[in-house]
């Protein structure tokens, strides 16, 4: 048991120096403090561009999202079904009970 243990550590030891340390200094967050803030826009020109822009959400989105739905719910009612049966889990008692007879 005690060489098992001992190979298996001299392996992940051999393993950790496979690969290489990569440099993770702080030079995402100096340029983060270094970066100008973003501009502020009003809510208005926001507003204006958001209509200029074809709608996400279409009838054929929501009849799929719908049928998506309906689908995760038939699936949801199948799992709370229970997975034995009635007779066979007379069977299974019956066995049960002979076994402890015995």
């Amino acid at each position: 048991m005690l060489l098992r243990q001992f190979i298996m550590l001299t392996a992940f030891a051999g393993l950790a120096h496979c690969g290489t340390i990569p440099d993770v200094g702080g030079t995402s967050a100096d340029a983060a403090r270094a970066a100008d803030f973003p501009e502020l826009v009003a809510i208005d020109s926001l507003i204006e561009r958001s209509e200029t822009i074809a709608p996400q959400i279409t009838p054929a989105s929501i009849a799929i999202t719908n049928d998506r739905i309906a689908q995760l719910r038939n699936r949801a009612g199948a799992l709370r079904r229970p997975v034995v049966d009635q007779a066979t889990r007379a069977r299974m008692r019956a066995a049960i009970a002979r076994a402890a007879l015995r």
